[in-house]
């Protein structure tokens, strides 16, 4: 499916209900679907050949691709891919689960409201769970292709056997310490390489024009650790009172859906802060510097200025976005109830 044709049957969900048949409007959705998920593909596609490139080489002082599948799939591309998509997965039944927790609480649209939140639920708590382990994967991953990227995820200086998983501490780059450092001993050996005496690279193991700006990499990472470790610990919690037929009895509960609506954005942000400036200095990892890939023909002003436009269209996306979503949920399903879905 052409990627032109995504926004067409993305209008026809948000304003073609009541406007087209039962079939159109599902192969809309189902299409809308598919799309999004095929775009996330070619966009990990681009962005894994940056972080563990392959199928190429250099010729002349420039990369040529000579293996197109090996560059696309290269060393990270699936790990990638599937932790980015379930991460959507999260987001997306969060969502729903806090629009029927707001019905139930304002006691609107009860009967509808219960179905979409054991719906959203059961989709919440595959997810949240499957993370866990896509999280694990690319963590692997990224400890076998991108030592210097982990270290900096521990905030770990010295290369150790026995490394501990980081759990909190305030990197300093200057002194090249992390203050206050408290992790679990042989963790992070066990979980890379299953041996708690398997070697971890430390910081100091690469030359300082090569290590990632340490500190907010550390902190973004731990901010999405926290926040995945969080999504985990709701997962189970919904999985018991789904089990014992008690979703919609308790308003705590109810509520704490409510307010998670943003967290998994939160997650998604933090962690491709780690991914992307964790990477730092290489645009293209361990072949070209950030740096020697500035442009000599394009200024700095027609840059500024294209991240500024940027910046504007999106943030008006997103305000229409909000008001089409915040007028569907005030409407609720009994204005929409023509079909049945």
């Amino acid at each position: 499916m052409p990627s032109s044709w995504n926004p067409f049957f993305l209008g026809v969900l948000v304003f073609g209900r009541n406007k087209v048949s039962k079939k159109m409007y599902r192969l809309s959705a189902f299409l809308v679907l598919f799309g999004a998920h095929l775009s996330g593909l070619w966009i990990l596609i681009a962005n894994s050949f940056m972080q563990t490139p392959a199928g190429y080489e250099i010729v002349g002082g420039r990369a040529v691709l000579t293996n197109f599948f090996e560059a696309a799939v290269n060393h990270s591309t699936f790990e990638r891919y599937f932790h980015t998509i379930v991460a959507s997965w999260v987001a997306g039944s969060l969502l729903t689960t806090g629009i029927a927790s707001w019905y139930l609480l304002k006691e609107k649209f009860v009967e509808q409201a219960r179905i979409l939140l054991k719906v959203s639920i059961v989709v919440f708590i595959f997810a949240g769970i499957l993370q866990l382990f896509t999280g694990h994967l690319h963590a692997v991953q990224v400890a076998k292709t991108q030592p210097a990227k982990l270290a900096a995820f521990e905030g770990m200086w010295e290369t150790q056997t026995n490394a501990p998983l980081s759990m909190f501490g305030i990197p300093d780059a200057e002194k090249e310490t992390t203050h206050f450092a408290i992790g679990i001993p042989s963790m992070l050996s066990i979980m890379v390489y299953y041996d708690s005496n398997a070697k971890i690279q430390g910081l100091k193991d690469f030359p300082k024009d090569e290590r990632p700006p340490v500190f907010i990499v550390f902190t973004v990472y731990h901010i999405m650790i926290i926040l995945g470790t969080l999504f985990v610990a709701m997962a189970f919690l919904s999985a018991y009172l789904l089990f014992k037929h008690k979703l919609w009895d308790y308003k705590w509960f109810l509520r704490l859906m409510l307010f998670s609506i943003p967290l998994p954005h939160i997650a998604i942000q933090t962690g491709w802060m780690a991914a992307e400036i964790g990477r730092q200095p290489w645009a293209v990892y361990g072949v070209l510097k950030t740096a020697d890939a500035a442009s000599v023909v394009v200024p700095a002003w027609q840059v500024l200025f294209t991240l500024i436009m940027f910046v504007i269209i999106y943030t008006l996306i997103f305000v229409i976005f909000m008001k089409l979503i915040l007028k569907i949920i005030r409407k609720g399903p009994e204005q929409i109830k023509q079909y049945s879905y």
